[in-house]
């Protein structure tokens, strides 16, 4: 399983900039150094770069992204917070505990890039971790990140948390 993610993200990821990367997010929780920061997961950009080469109806979808919510939920309690953000059509909060899950408002002209940058420059401190591999959102807010997580290292630390991309993607 995980010889398969490794070979669905790009190796080369590079935030740019001054920011470091996570590449053992695993290391980073064992030690508890992570329960100092909020941790910021662009929701589909992680989900759709599992799934890029791979079509899939929207039921499926559905069920891949509440028990990537209930993944994210169980890793939680290794981050002070976190904010699960999501494209969404109206504007909507959910909380489990100290996740709080966030659907950007589509008629207010707003989706989950813009979200989470708003929320990134409103910190004071840079006790902030990023999943995404968007260079948009990386390059506005490396200056309050302290770290980028990429895809395929998020992914794996899920996978010990009870999340699996199937059905999601097709393995041959």
């Amino acid at each position: 399983m995980l010889g398969y993610l490794s070979g669905k993200f790009c190796s080369e990821f590079d935030p740019g900039g001054e920011m470091e990367i996570v590449t053992n997010l695993d290391e980073f929780m064992r030690n508890k150094t992570s329960r100092a920061y909020d941790l910021y997961i662009d929701a589909y950009n992680i989900l759709l770069t599992a799934n890029e080469n791979s079509p899939i109806s929207e039921e499926v979808f559905k069920d891949v992204r509440q028990r990537f919510t209930k993944a994210v939920v169980r890793l939680s309690n290794n981050f002070n917070r976190v904010y699960l953000v999501f494209d969404g059509i109206v504007y909507d909060k959910e909380k489990y505990g100290n996740v709080e899950v966030i659907f950007a408002d589509k008629y207010r002209g707003e989706n989950a890039d813009e979200v989470i940058i708003r929320l990134l420059n409103r910190r004071k401190d840079n006790k902030a971790i990023l999943a995404t591999a968007d260079r948009e959102i990386i390059n506005q807010t490396k200056h309050c990140v302290f770290a980028t997580i990429e895809p395929h290292s998020f992914f794996s630390c899920l996978y010990d948390y009870g999340f699996t991309v199937f059905p999601f993607c097709n393995i041959e």
